[in-house]
């Protein structure tokens, strides 16, 4: 259901970043990594700034099996938010 309503934000307003990445966070929930990825990749597009797009992204990549990628978007977030903690957790379990 959250996937329905953040589809329709974005596209009510696709430039909000943060519709995609809680997009990205409702698909990864469902277990459909490629998908996550994808609004995680357009998240940090559309604001290479907002650390939790690199978080998504790295989930995303660590649940697909890319555990080198996933690593490298996690260190990638936290150049931007060294101090987030989602971060560092994600990057030690990766």
């Amino acid at each position: 259901e959250a996937v329905q309503y953040f589809t329709q934000a974005i596209e009510c307003n696709s430039n909000d970043h943060v519709f995609f990445s809680n997009r990205s966070g409702s698909y990864c929930n469902l277990g459909q990594y490629q998908k996550a990825l994808e609004d995680a990749e357009k998240c940090i597009n559309l604001n290479q700034n907002f650390a939790r797009g690199y978080q998504r992204k790295g989930t995303a990549l660590f649940y697909l099996g890319n555990l080198e990628d996933a690593v490298a978007t996690y260190k990638q977030g936290l150049q931007i938010d060294p101090n987030n903690a989602a971060l560092k957790n994600d990057l030690k379990a990766a």
